[in-house]
């Protein structure tokens, strides 16, 4: 089968007015070997870029085009490759994306029971873009707090009553972004570590913005992407992996290569050493501490992230960041790195996220590709309970729309689930009303192919088909063999007609002599030893 298919990784973007934010997918191929292909990025049909890839036999290359839109909206793009000799379908040759743009602000909370540089720096950095709004809350002393609000233009509170830290998932709910230092214990207790790992679980953020946040046991192991051990080392560089040279944290202005940057930046402080990594953590950068003289060259995770149910859960392993923002003349031309790094993480964790900055509640669709006839289930999550959800808007390919009731879900897949079957091929849009910011709709993309998979590829697959028959006692012949059918068939018959009937072995002589044997000498045995 020849066929090239076009797989969009995230059929839903957000972003901001001028944001730069990727759009990606893969392109899956078979019968046309390692054929250079040109991929296409389309704005409402038009074509706005291309790229040139190269096809795996077999196999996904992935593609990714930037894209920037000055002023909020939906706008659809799509990425495509042209049909090509032999192909047995086209219509699966393109892959639909909505980038939506909103000017909602990002709210971030930053907590710290242990300041430090790093905090202080980092708060001054996330207030550089006028798209976040940061709260930051300090422990000064035993039950003295130091607060700063977005609301209150940034006003200084120091006294107990007046700052609320959050302790419910409906507190945390507020925010996008949860940034965690030092002194875990200091703000949570076990009810509320809960509740933040129910934040994280339903979609809210969780950076650990200086290594092992707590002291003792662990009440975010299972959130954590890194375990912890009792070593500490100095001196720590960062080294990006191939993840981290291509993640949006590391796009500093300016054309130089972002390893070329890092290796100029200042080291860190000190980091607690990692003892291992989660299954599915993401690495964006590793290093080697100077300090660590048993094994100088040993390398650990120093920034990594692992999705945690609809959320993700950043750890930056170590301190000593700040130095980034306090360079030397001759580091000037880096001055921007830091402020770059933290806006940066934000913005790329706010646009990973199925809640937009504000929003409570968000839909989705278990798939992004069906058949028609194929059920499609719209799930819908909520941050914060609250009132049921309106019900969901389809609008189909030919612009007219359906209405789909919602009902409570039973499990922990969603909390509102609604049921719709397409009939006909083309792009369908799912609109929740209310669902977003400030009242704006939240919307979950689709697309409907005429034909599956299983249709186009109709051949024979001769190798399965020798198993199956093997499997079943049976064997496999090919058209030359096929004169053997009849003589096979009379053999296999003969087979059944034999039956094998039980037969007794008590009414053998051999088997009753030898048992009159035994008797014999076991009397003999007996008498002699005065038994009888």
């Amino acid at each position: 089968i020849k066929d090239v298919v076009v797989a969009i990784h995230r059929p839903l973007v957000y972003g901001a007015p001028d944001q730069q934010v990727q759009l990606s997918g893969g392109i899956d191929s078979s019968g046309f070997g390692s054929r250079e292909v040109n991929a296409r990025l389309l704005r409402n049909g038009a074509q706005v870029a291309t790229k040139s890839v190269k096809l795996i036999e077999g196999g996904r290359v992935d593609v990714s085009f930037a894209a920037q839109e000055a002023h909020p909206g939906i706008y659809r793009y799509s990425i495509a490759v042209d049909p090509l000799p032999g192909e047995v379908t086209a219509t699966n040759n393109q892959g639909s994306v909505i980038l939506k743009v909103s000017k909602t602000d990002s709210r971030v909370l930053v907590l710290e029971a242990r300041p430090s540089w790093d905090a202080k720096f980092l708060v001054q950095a996330l207030e550089t873009d006028p798209t976040i709004k940061v709260d930051s809350i300090f422990k000064l002393a035993r039950d003295r707090f130091f607060a700063l609000t977005a609301e209150d233009g940034g006003i200084a509170k120091d006294t107990t009553p007046h700052v609320k830290i959050p302790s419910t998932r409906a507190e945390f709910a507020k925010y996008d972004v949860v940034i965690l230092g030092k002194g875990f214990e200091d703000f949570f207790d076990a009810n509320a570590a809960k509740e933040l790992e129910a934040y994280v679980v339903g979609g809210g953020h969780l950076v650990l913005a200086r290594g092992k946040p707590y002291e003792g046991d662990s009440p975010l192991a299972a959130m954590e992407p890194v375990g912890w051990s009792d070593t500490e080392v100095r001196d720590f560089r960062f080294k990006l992996t191939a993840e981290g040279s291509a993640s949006p944290e590391f796009a500093f202005a300016g054309a130089k290569d972002p390893q070329t940057v890092i290796q100029a930046l200042p080291t860190l402080i000190s980091a607690t050493r990692v003892s291992n990594e989660k299954a599915l953590t993401v690495v964006l950068a590793r290093g080697t501490g100077t300090s660590d003289t048993s094994n100088p060259n040993r390398e650990m995770a120093v920034l990594a992230y692992q999705n945690y149910g609809g959320g993700i859960v950043m750890s930056l392993i170590g301190e000593g960041l700040w130095q980034w923002a306090l360079l030397p003349p001759q580091l000037g031309d880096y001055g921007h790195c830091y402020n770059d790094f933290w806006t940066q993480t934000v913005r790329w964790m706010v646009s990973q996220s199925d809640f937009l900055p504000g929003q409570n509640l968000s839909l989705r669709t278990d798939h992004t590709s069906y058949s028609p006839g194929e059920t499609v289930n719209l799930m819908v999550y909520q941050r914060a309970k609250g009132t049921p959800p309106a019900p969901v808007t389809i609008t189909q390919p030919d612009g007219k729309d359906v209405q789909v009731a919602l009902s409570p879900a039973s499990g922990k897949q969603a909390d509102y689930i609604g049921v719709f079957r397409p009939r006909v091929g083309g792009d369908y849009l799912a609109s929740l009303p209310g669902g977003g910011a400030h009242g704006t709709a939240s919307i979950a993309p689709f697309g409907v192919f005429e034909r599956s998979e299983e249709d186009m590829n109709t051949s024979a697959d001769p190798l399965l088909m020798a198993q199956i028959a093997t499997a079943g006692g049976g064997s496999a012949l090919s058209l030359a063999e096929l004169n053997g059918l009849p003589e096979k068939l009379r053999h296999t018959e003969t087979l059944f007609q034999q039956k094998s009937e039980p037969q007794s072995i008590w009414d053998r002589w051999p088997i009753l002599a030898t048992i009159l044997g035994l008797l014999s000498i076991e009397w003999l045995l007996r008498r002699r030893m005065g038994m009888v």
